[in-house]
């Protein structure tokens, strides 16, 4: 079985007009990662269910608990993708 290549960042872009000084130029944004970019779905999806604000909140620790699970969901989302 082959691996497929998930090392592309999500959303690049080449900015080529300097919207403050109007000048045209070249400018590579890179933009999200994979990791990220599913990681921010992921824990969109977590938030979206009514019962885990109320679960977790209040206490600072949540947010850790919440971002913690939302990159494992990424990770493995990577890893199978690249099977």
């Amino acid at each position: 079985m082959t691996h497929k290549d998930t090392s592309a960042p999500a959303f690049p872009s080449i900015e080529k007009y300097h919207k403050d000084t109007e000048e045209i130029c070249t400018q590579w944004h890179p933009g999200l990662t994979k990791r990220e970019y599913f990681a921010g779905l992921a824990m969109q999806a977590i938030l979206s269910n009514p019962a885990v604000p109320d679960a977790f909140m209040p206490g600072e620790r949540a947010n850790y608990i919440i971002a913690r699970a939302a990159f494992a969901y990424a990770d493995t989302m990577i890893e199978e993708g690249g099977k």
